[in-house]
């Protein structure tokens, strides 16, 4: 036997909303430990599941202030595995937008990678998988390897033409 007043309607819609939040937080944290994800991304495979909106939202942001949400961070991971995969600026972009990551973030990533770094980068490359003994033109073979892997235009030129 129940004693006191029922719940009302009201408060029966804010505790089915904390429920549901903490079951879209349960899931969320299930996604994140089979791999990091950026916050669209998140929201997309929540979505995918059957779940509202608005709550995917509210466990997002709270996701993000606790510090377990990190596109900036997610972004800087993806961009070290594709430069240890010989991958240059232009195709990293590419891959960053496909991963869902803000283009304000890739914007502040790529802008703050030097010239330097890319033709680095684009010389290693070039030295390990361009053998001038190997093909009859070297510099050509070097800048349509380099352009397929995504270096940019002047990275290349520098590498090929040795400027």
């Amino acid at each position: 036997m129940k004693f006191g007043p029922g719940p009302d309607a009201a408060s029966e819609d804010v505790a089915s909303g904390r429920a549901d939040e903490r079951i879209i937080r349960d899931r969320a944290f299930r996604i994140l430990d089979a791999a990091m994800q950026s916050r669209s991304s998140l929201r997309y495979r929540l979505v995918r599941r059957g779940f509202e909106g608005e709550a995917i939202d509210r466990v997002l942001e709270q996701l993000s202030q606790d510090g377990y949400l990190d596109d900036d961070g997610f972004a800087s991971a993806l961009v070290q595995s594709q430069l240890r995969r010989g991958h240059g600026q232009l195709y990293i972009e590419r891959f960053l937008r496909a991963r869902g990551i803000p283009g304000s973030v890739i914007s502040g990533i790529l802008s703050s990678w030097p010239l330097e770094d890319e033709i680095e980068a684009a010389k290693a490359y070039a030295e390990r998988h361009v053998h001038s003994d190997a093909v009859p033109s070297p510099r050509a073979a070097a800048r349509k390897l380099l352009y397929q892997r995504g270096f940019s235009a002047r990275a290349v030129s520098h590498v090929a033409d040795g400027d």
